[in-house]
């Protein structure tokens, strides 16, 4: 029997590094370890050639590219691209409607002949939030947004109409519940995972010390509220951050934490760049408590590594977190600060805590299991081949 052959259109992967990325990647492989033909059409990378195969992928290149709310680059050859793709494909999956790996196929969309699936990273919040106030900046922005991306849904319902299946993160996602209420396709879950090397046998305290985040340094990211929250709680704890590389938020970090030390004293913080991914992954798992600060997230995939890894996990109200176990949600510095002492005190909160999240990680949110719910998505869609000609 000939393998199903599958294209995916993402608006980043390998060799570049992000959420999406990463959770398109164990996908694309996992279904090619699976047996499927799987084909992704991705945005150009500089020094990257214009097709390899990557782990059983194919990957082919153009020049498409996400800038700020915007789609830029060859629209006309993405286009292309994916239409010759798709003439013998089984079906098409597009990663994120508000990206151009699905924007731009809208139009060519009747050139597909082949069923085609949504898979949903979340969608603008149209709701406005304390942090939409912060500055005049902020506020700006969040107008602007939501002009845009009201436009755009509107605009394209009737083509998102044509799906056939759309995932989305979490029952509980905006996403899911707007493509309910609009009646667009069959709608279904497909969460987010962590690597196998992230999950623990058991959870360990004896080992565990210490707070820990991990993340691209950014002003979205917000590792500053993790800072100030730290140095207001007065716990003993060391503190580590992490990212992929010093930029200028990291150097702002520096000095922040600094300015910190002067007025509270010396702590133990650490403000990291660049570590082995084997070195996060440990770290991690010897942590006492993961922390996420983000301004916005939809499933972030570093509360679920740190739920795999039996790490207790504080977040910020962003997204689907307050639906997940194994860990507490606070809203801003002073909430954090109170969540940090308190569970630096209680152990047995901690243990409890982090046996939840371990335990509903490992039945939920390993790329095995992700996968395979994958899987019937795609297998559902191939055979029902429902608006296909």
């Amino acid at each position: 029997m000939t393998a199903r052959k599958i294209v995916i259109t993402v608006d980043s992967y390998a060799p570049k590094t992000n959420g999406i990325q990463r959770v398109t990647q164990y996908q694309a492989e996992g279904l090619s370890t699976r047996g499927y033909d799987v084909v992704v059409v991705t945005s150009d990378v500089k020094g990257a050639p214009s097709e390899e195969k990557i782990n059983g992928v194919t990957v082919r290149r153009v020049n498409a590219h996400m800038w700020h709310m915007w789609h830029r680059g060859d629209r006309k050859g993405f286009q292309e691209t994916v239409v010759s793709a798709c003439a013998d494909a089984d079906l098409v999956i597009n990663v994120s409607a508000q990206s151009f790996a699905a924007a731009w196929l809208f139009p060519v969309f009747d050139m597909l002949r082949c069923p085609k699936m949504l898979i949903m990273h979340g969608m603008h919040d149209f709701a406005w939030k304390k942090t939409d106030f912060r500055s005049p900046k902020a506020f700006v922005m969040k107008v602007v947004r939501n002009i845009r991306w009201s436009e755009f849904y509107h605009r394209n319902l009737p083509s998102l109409r044509k799906y056939n299946l759309v995932t989305h993160l979490h029952g509980q996602d905006g996403s899911f519940r707007w493509f309910e209420g609009k009646g667009i396709g069959q709608n279904r879950v497909v969460m987010n995972a962590a690597q196998d090397g992230f999950f623990a046998d058991e959870v360990a305290f004896d080992e565990k010390r210490g707070l820990i985040s991990v993340g691209t340094y950014c002003a979205g990211k917000n590792q500053k509220m993790i800072l100030k929250a730290y140095y207001r709680s007065g716990i003993d704890s060391p503190l580590a951050l992490i990212g992929p590389s010093k930029n200028a938020y990291f150097h702002k970090l520096v000095r922040f934490n600094q300015k910190l030390q002067r007025k509270y004293g010396i702590r133990d913080v650490s403000i990291l760049a660049g570590l082995p991914r084997a070195e996060t992954i440990s770290r991690i798992k010897s942590a006492a408590v993961y922390v996420c600060s983000s301004r916005q997230e939809f499933f972030p995939v570093s509360v679920v590594e740190a739920m795999a890894a039996g790490t207790v996990w504080i977040s910020t109200s962003v997204g689907v977190v307050k639906h997940l176990p194994g860990g507490v949600v606070v809203n801003g510095v002073k909430e954090m600060a109170e969540r940090f002492e308190e569970l630096s005190r209680c152990l047995n909160d901690r243990l409890i805590l982090a046996e939840e999240g371990r335990a509903y990680a490992s039945k939920n949110l390993s790329e095995g299991v992700a996968v395979d719910v994958l899987c019937r998505c795609v297998n559902e869609t191939c055979e029902k081949r429902k608006g296909s000609a």
